[in-house]
């Protein structure tokens, strides 16, 4: 077989092919418990806003999750429409909602944003086709579908106009949710993967530094504070299906210290998947996660799972996540999944 051709291959096995059968069975390895969305029977109103992470992503690359979430509670034909959509046509937010249970929404707030940077990319993958530089195979491998396609987003994550446009849009979502929920009983949840985790983080913090603003007008206080109140007021849950909030704490902003310090009122569940196999997502300290939201006491789970995707190595281990039902039945059900799907396979007994 010709070396270059085999070094494809090699190439293709460890960054994005799965080599090997995916495993039928989550195991998740964490002893702690964790909620999911439908862990209480109470709330009228589940909100799940998705965020995605690095890479190139289309506008459907949630579509799978809402389809396997909205036919396991039965619900009935999902509405669908646009939330926000910026003036240049790069970042929306769609909203998917169906009615189960009678009286009960489920509603997905899905914030696309890779065509953003997607413009970018482009520019700088076409710098490199420099016909005088003859670059090793793995090395443009390496540069174009890694570094360019993968950890560009990192670069403009720091920008400060990618941020206000994210803000922009995160706004319109949450006066949506505001409006939505308005005297309801209602849950906020969040799915994120890769970076999303942290982008939802740096919006958090940003609302909390807003508010301590001298500059900031009093209607313009009055509707950030609707928005954390909402947030504090309401039951929270965060699903990171993947992270890199502890590798970028420096670069996410921050609360500040300050001696007056204010009492939490509260505990968010954040629950942070990592596959054994995927390199660029992090363990999540309670330390870490705590310092970011100042009006909450964090709990932070880590869970580790294995052997759902068996053979796949760094960039596939780390995007397979959003794509597997395996981890949307444990975001919809909680850690009880472990324990449904074993009596399932027993036929309803318990082993």
């Amino acid at each position: 077989m010709n070396r270059t051709v085999l070094a494809i291959l090699i190439l293709r096995c460890l960054l994005f092919c799965t080599v090997g059968n995916a495993q039928q069975r989550l195991r998740l390895l964490a002893e702690d418990t964790f909620e999911g969305l439908l862990s209480d029977t109470v709330t009228e109103q589940i909100n799940v806003l998705v965020i995605h992470g690095t890479g190139l992503k289309k506008n459907t690359y949630a579509d799978r999750m809402m389809s396997y979430c909205f036919k396991q509670v039965n619900a009935g034909k999902p509405d669908t429409g646009n939330v926000y959509l910026s003036a240049d046509g790069l970042i929306t937010v769609r909203k998917i909602s169906g009615v189960f249970g009678g009286k009960r929404k489920l509603s997905f707030y899905v914030v696309h944003w890779s065509d953003y940077t997607k413009l970018a990319k482009e520019q700088v993958h076409d710098t490199e086709r420099d016909k005088n530089v003859n670059r090793g195979l793995f090395s443009r491998f390496l540069k174009n579908k890694v570094i360019i396609r993968e950890f560009y987003d990192f670069v403009i994550f720091s920008n400060v106009e990618f941020k206000h446009q994210i803000k922009l849009a995160m706004d319109k979502t949450f006066d949506d949710i505001l409006a939505k929920s308005a005297g309801k009983n209602s849950a906020l949840n969040l799915v994120s993967g890769s970076l999303g985790s942290s982008i939802f983080i740096e919006y958090v913090n940003r609302l909390q530094d807003t508010v301590r603003s001298r500059s900031i007008t009093k209607t313009e206080k009055t509707n950030v504070e609707r928005k954390i109140d909402y947030v504090k007021g309401t039951t929270c849950r965060f699903f990171m299906l993947t992270n890199q909030v502890n590798f970028l704490e420096s670069i996410i902003a921050q609360k500040p210290t300050r001696v007056e310090a204010i009492a939490p009122e509260k505990t968010i569940q954040v629950v942070a998947f990592r596959h054994t196999n995927d390199a660029l997502s992090f363990y999540l300290p309670q330390a870490t996660a705590a310092r970011f939201v100042d009006f909450m006491q964090v709990n932070t789970i880590n869970v580790r799972y294995k052997n759902v995707l068996r053979g796949n190595f760094l960039m596939k281990a780390h995007t397979r996540p959003m794509e597997l039902k395996k981890i949307y039945g444990a975001v919809l059900l909680g850690s009880t999944y472990r324990k449904v799907k074993k009596d399932k396979r027993s036929g309803g007994k318990k082993k």
